[in-house]
């Protein structure tokens, strides 16, 4: 019911006796499927009756028979049915006086009339008799079911079911039978009336239908917070008013008449659609929605696709059998065998292309999504041609909008009148009646989200985070305690003094350090030097290395001396001396570093970076300005300034070298602290901004991760061997191998590979575990070593056969694992001397153990992807150009190979060919391919649907025959035909 109906919602649930006999009477306008509307909304076990010859049905009886149905026969159906039915009333009796519930339909037949039929006796007599039977004492609850269905013969069309008060028939005990069976009728009738759509004359049918559309029209139209009531709602509703006007006021139903009649007269004369009135208001906002759905149209075209190929078969066929089984039994019964026949072509053709899904693939996983996809898409090619039509009808209707402004106006105000009746209306009918028609609902919970004040409360939570980004962040380095105080006798001025010739000799490395920054600075900004070049890298690394290890010092003479008061008295002035200039220097060394590289995001990220084998923690930048931006470190900073003022002025100081250096180092003081106080608040709204940028970057950057991870190990079809088509190949390969060797390598099937570009989406570098470091000479590197090191204390314990970079990281694997799993392979080899090739493998397996970049972006070198294993290792070497994709610069392994094959007839070519293992798919084998079969890989697809075999174009496989045929097929035979009118 929920999967062939677009809404069911139901009103007034809680109304239903969970204990206890219940009777449930229901309208019945739509078969068997009111039944199952009616175990939808009450929530307990219910039986219900059926026409008994739905039981003779094979499929329909069982299932019957299964939900506890019980038949139940028509006079008109011929025999002694009476007699029949009194059986039927024995079980409904019985089953209520065990406490059960049943269903039954007080009407006797199904029908599409717009008015309740005549109450039938049989409810009537099972709930007098199960009362009877127990002297009145049993307590039987009657509860009344409406049920609106609208289109009622329409696939996803929406349902309404109302449940009202119960009521119970205790006070019948001294009624004659007879006389107690009309009360009882007249009571369901009475009761049921207002929960479903009936009219006391049929004759106001077309005037509710109209008035209802049109109020529905203007419901759409209106939006905001409150979601339409829909039109089966809507015709109850309106019929009820009507109803009630009628009787009460028959002019007020004539006015109503003659605005309708005149809005639809002026309609037709000016052709006029409704999408017309609902755009007149905001006709902008109609031209952008326009836009807006035309570019939804283009982009859930492949999706559309694939919904018609997967489920318009079935579709069809199921509307056809519908169609064709109702023809004896009337359209009420329509929906109820397009739903049976829909269970059967569906359940058939989808299973048919699972089945055939798993066979190929392997695997029930994408078996399992196969299925998600083809129920999504289904629905969502329905509601694709529906977007088509509508913006058809916009595409017809903006420019004539425009030009016919002034007939808009007019059948807008028209329609306005009718709606300002049926307002009147509505509002009288609630002073009299005291019951209100169109009560406003809310609408899905995406409409009822206030995003105002959701947008303030995610403003005021950025604003709290920002504010707390303000604080004064502990200065760590300065939590080391003083050892000054430890230092007695002849000891204390020889430290004190070889401490202060360190810090004048610091005071000299920081300005060349100074200098050397600018220097760095300007290159960079003119182009001399690029961020890609690992000298230039290295260059930036050497630089912060030694501001970090002398900026280490600084901290290390300032906590020394920071209890100056507390050591030998006369050796005060120098610890202060010491300390307070070792902490000036800390303070303008940090801002000349913040000023020299402010502005130059690519140098901040650089410096941000972590470069463990240069020893080089990650956050270095932003670390400095959060600790310039201290309160702490200002008052600190401008109390001891008072104190240099203080005994320089009494001449406390000490004379000679290297102390009339510091001294004049420190008198630079009052203007470091005051340029501090100036940009402390410049410095916290920066450290604040840059956290919160670094914390929403984290989160996105752990989403994209996981998003990527799973794209990456996703395998649209898992072969039955479960290795790759080279796992043969790889004990005669490996005597070709030499260190150094560039492996570029493909694996069908896997969904990453439709995100990439090119044929060959993996590189890999060949380092032939520990005998091919030997055999290089670099077993003895500390990059080597480390690495080396690192990988015995893996735990897949992986040969150092290969290094590549994947989903878990920089790893070592063996030549099984990696080109075993691989279905082709080339193997390029630089023609460089030994000793680069040294030099490269060495830089390769300095990255061991470093993350996987899913932001594949070759600027940071903390993460690194693939390519970009062999790119910094080779960078400076071989000569790779960096293509810019969507903004970021990244090397795709099918470059590499481009490389080779733009060079190969050149006069210097970079890169030899050693090898080239070609695939054969539909084979389930590879096989030794030359060079031009190499090349020829370069036009080949990322993705095809059965993967290129040798090189030839894809050709689609037999499966894909069969579902262009039946798409033909469902669109030709079954197709739409003209309505009988």
């Amino acid at each position: 019911m929920r999967l062939y109906y677009g809404s069911i919602r139901i009103e007034g649930r809680a109304r239903v006796p969970l204990k206890g006999p219940l009777l449930v009477v229901v309208n019945h306008p739509n078969s068997l499927l009111d039944a199952a509307a009616v175990l939808v909304a009450v929530p307990r076990p219910l039986s219900f009756a059926a026409k008994h010859t739905l039981f003779a049905m094979p499929v329909l009886g069982f299932v019957l028979r299964r939900l506890g149905a019980v038949p139940i026969y028509r006079p008109k159906d011929g025999g002694n049915m009476a007699r029949a039915n009194l059986e039927t009333f024995r079980e409904y009796i019985a089953q209520l006086r065990g406490g059960g519930a049943g269903v039954i339909f007080p009407e006797g037949l199904s029908h599409d009339d717009p008015e309740l039929k005549p109450i039938r006796s049989g409810p009537s007599r099972i709930v007098l008799g199960a009362e009877q039977e127990s002297e009145f004492q049993l307590g039987v609850h009657v509860l009344p079911v409406g049920l609106n269905f609208e289109p009622r013969q329409q696939f996803r069309g929406d349902v309404t079911i109302h449940i009202g008060e119960p009521f119970t028939v205790m006070d019948l005990h001294d009624r004659p039978r007879r006389e107690a069976i009309r009360e009882v009728q007249e009571r369901i009738g009475q009761s049921l009336r207002p929960l479903v759509f009936h009219l006391d004359h049929i004759e106001l049918e077309p005037l509710v239908r109209r008035v209802a559309e049109i109020y529905e029209e203007h419901q759409h139209g209106e939006g905001g917070a409150h979601r339409p009531v829909p039109r089966g709602e809507l015709l109850r509703l309106v019929g009820t008013c009507l109803n009630h006007y009628l009787v009460a006021d028959p002019e007020h139903i004539e006015e109503l008449q003659k605005r309708v009649e005149r809005c639809d007269r002026l309609t037709r004369r000016a052709g006029v659609t409704n999408e017309m009135l609902r755009e007149k208001r905001r006709p902008f906002l109609a031209f952008a929605r326009f836009l807006a759905l035309g570019l939804g149209i283009a982009v859930g075209f492949p999706f559309f696709v694939w919904g018609c190929l997967t489920g318009l078969v079935p579709y069809r066929l199921a509307a056809e059998l519908g169609r064709r089984w109702a023809r004896d039994e009337g359209q009420t019964t329509l929906p109820l065998y397009r739903l049976l026949a829909g269970l059967v072509t569906f359940g058939v053709w989808w299973g048919l292309i699972l089945f055939a899904t798993y066979r190929w693939s392997n695997s029930w996983s994408v078996t399992a999504i196969q299925l998600v996809a083809m129920a999504l898409c289904g629905l969502h090619a329905r509601a694709y041609a529906a977007q088509i039509e509508s913006w058809r009808e916009r595409m017809g209707i903006l420019f004539p909008l425009y030009r016919n402004r002034r007939k808009v106006e007019r059948v807008a105000e028209a329609r306005e009148s009718v709606l300002v009746e049926l307002e009147a209306s509505r509002r009288r009918y609630f002073e009299e009646e005291g019951e209100p028609l169109i009560a406003p609902r809310r609408r899905k919970w995406w409409y009822r989200v206030p995003w105002r004040r959701l947008a303030v409360v995610v403003g005021l939570v950025a604003t709290v985070g920002f504010l707390y980004g303000l604080r004064d962040r502990d200065v760590s380095e300065l939590n080391v305690p003083s050892l000054w105080t430890t230092f007695r006798g002849a000891e204390a001025p020889v430290r004190v003094t070889a401490d202060a010739r360190g810090l004048a000799g610091i005071l000299d490395a920081m300005l060349r350090l100074e200098n050397e920054m600018r220097a760095i600075r300007a290159d960079f900004r003119n182009t001399k030097s690029n961020y890609y070049e690992p000298k230039d890298n290295d260059r930036i690394r050497n630089l912060l290395r030694t501001y970090l290890v002398t900026r280490k010092e600084l901290f290390r003479l300032t906590c020394f001396y920071r209890r100056w008061q507390d050591g030998p008295a006369e050796l005060q002035p120098h610890a202060f001396l010491v300390a307070y200039g070792a902490a000036l220097e800390l303070c303008a060394r940090g801002m000349q570093f913040l000023e020299t590289f402010d502005g130059d995001d690519n140098a901040i990220g650089r410096i941000n970076e972590a470069a463990p084998l240069w020893n080089i923690p990650g956050g270095s930048y932003d670390r400095i300005m959060q600790n310039l931006a201290s309160t702490d470190v200002l008052d600190a900073l401008a109390e001891a300034r008072a104190q240099f003022e203080h005994w320089r002025s009494h001449g406390r100081f000490p004379k000679g070298e290297p102390w009339e250096k510091l001294v004049t180092g420190a008198s630079r003081g009052g203007w470091l602290v005051n340029e501090l106080g100036d940009k402390l608040l410049s410095y916290k709204f920066e450290a604040a901004w840059r956290e919160m940028l670094d914390a929403g970057e984290e989160g996105r950057y752990r989403v994209q991760s996981v998003i990527s991870t799973w794209m990456g190990d996703a395998r649209v079809r898992t072969p039955e061997s479960g290795d790759g088509l080279l796992a043969g190949e790889v004990e005669k390969l490996r005597p070709r191998l030499r260190p150094g060797d560039i492996l570029i390598e493909r694996r069908n099937w896997y969904l990453s590979n439709a995100f990439l570009p090119g044929f060959w989406p993996h590189a890999a570098i060949y380092v032939g575990g520990i005998d091919g470091v030997k055999f290089l000479g670099i077993a003895d590197d500390p990059r080597v070593d480390a690495g080396l090191n690192a990988n015995a204390m893996l735990l897949n314990r992986e040969q150092p056969d290969v290094i590549e970079a994947i989903s878990e990281g920089v790893v070592f694997t063996s030549l099984d694992h990696s080109v075993g799993g691989a279905d082709a392979l080339c193997v390029l080899r630089p023609k460089v001397p030994r000793e680069q090739v040294a030099e490269a493998v060495a830089r390769a397996i300095s990255h061991h153990g470093k993350a996987y970049d899913f932001d594949f972006d070759f600027f940071s070198n903390d993460r690194l992807v693939c390519t970009e294993v062999v790119y910094s290792a080779y960078q400076g070497i071989l000569h790779f150009e960096l293509p810019e994709i969507m903004g970021r610069k990244t090397l795709p392994a099918i470059d590499i190979v481009r490389k080779w094959s733009e060079e190969r007839s050149g006069p210097s070519p970079e890169l030899e060919f050693v090898a080239f293992y070609d695939m054969d798919e539909l084979r389930g084998t590879s096989f030794q391919a030359d060079a031009d079969a190499l090349v020829e890989t370069l036009d080949r697809p990322a993705l095809t649907i059965l993967q290129t075999q040798r090189g030839a174009p894809p050709f689609p496989g037999p499966g894909v025959y069969l579902l262009v045929a039946s798409l033909a097929a469902a669109v030709f035979v079954f197709g739409p035909r003209r309505r009988r009118t």
